[in-house]
């Protein structure tokens, strides 16, 4: 909650809510902790204002949500995705909702309701947009919500969160504030890079407790270390790592960023002894891990196209098994 409250006082420093429209695009790691601010920043709005302070982002009249679709059998969108089933489905854990098809974009249509909405006169001083994520707006959208940025006379504010800004087209990009979420790691009191790994996805961290989907990750540095030591086959791991969701990529990320930044940390950072403890088991070169960030980071990218996901996960199992 203390990168929350640092947030949140960081950014009505920076943007005076009342007195102008804004465009920002609010960027960080999937499941940071993004939408938590947001929902922060309206209650904050609202605060002095109204009773519409109890509503939630759904049910307030000057709120408009934005995310990737729900379609029924014949094609109609029925309703989007929460932010805990975006969470979900943007780390590969579901593909559907109740058997009903999630969109793999923000579709013209869906801006075109949001231009609607943009054109009614305000409940309260200012309109707010929220599109969760953005980088998931479809070319034709992207076109019409930059046309909508520059030609709205409306009091609106537009908030554009994001895990993939350099997916956002520049020239949306340059009709938008940026904010960047901040995480405060001088304080962390954690044990394994598994807890460091959920402190810098809490809203993952927040989802897991009502289940068992990261039991596993916890094995993922001891198979590694397996790896690198010949004592297990890569291939043997396909069918298990496929089975963790995309979010096992972003955990890759993290620990070679880690093995990568960690020299340079200074004692006193409590993250220096998860480096020791990580660097002990896998020794690898800061080159080898640079080239390992690229690779996963274009490789991610990938998943989210109808590839064969066992081919997939053979493949990167044998460049990781190649570099470390």
């Amino acid at each position: 909650m203390n990168n929350i409250k640092n947030n949140l006082e960081d950014f009505f420093n920076l943007y005076k809510l009342d007195k102008s429209n804004y465009n920002i695009i609010i960027t960080g790691n999937n499941g940071c902790g993004k939408y938590e601010l947001v929902k922060e920043i309206l209650k904050k709005y609202y605060s002095d204002k109204t009773k519409e302070q109890s509503l939630s982002i759904e049910n307030n009249p000057d709120i408009y949500h934005v995310s990737l679709p729900i379609y029924d059998s014949q094609g109609k969108i029925i309703r989007i995705l929460n932010n805990d089933e975006k969470v979900l489905y943007k780390f590969g854990f579901i593909d559907k909702i109740d058997d009903k098809r999630i969109g793999t974009e923000i579709t013209i249509d869906q801006v075109r309701s949001l231009i609607k909405f943009t054109q009614l006169s305000s409940y309260i001083q200012h309109k707010f947009i929220i599109i969760n994520d953005c980088d998931y707006l479809n070319r034709e959208a992207n076109a019409a919500l930059l046309k909508t940025l520059e030609e709205t006379k409306s009091r609106a504010i537009f908030l554009l969160l994001t895990s993939s800004i350099e997916a956002i087209p520049l020239t949306l990009r340059s009709r938008c504030q940026t904010y960047n979420y901040k995480t405060n790691i001088d304080t962390l009191n954690i044990k394994s890079f598994f807890e460091y790994f959920l402190f810098m996805y809490p809203e993952l961290k927040k989802l897991s407790k009502d289940n068992d989907i990261l039991n596993e990750y916890k094995n993922i540095e001891e198979e590694l270390s397996s790896m690198k030591n010949k004592e297990t086959d890569p291939i043997i791991l396909s069918n298990k790592w496929n089975k963790q969701g995309v979010i096992i990529l972003d955990y890759l990320i993290t620990l070679f960023m880690l093995l990568v930044k960690g020299k340079c940390l200074s004692e006193k950072n409590p993250v220096k002894k998860l480096y020791y403890n990580l660097f002990e088991k896998i020794n690898i070169t800061p080159e080898n891990s640079i080239y390992l960030i690229n690779y996963l980071i274009q490789r991610k990218k990938d998943l989210f196209y109808n590839v064969n996901k066992k081919l997939f996960f053979d493949d990167l199992l044998i460049v990781l098994n190649s570099k470390l």
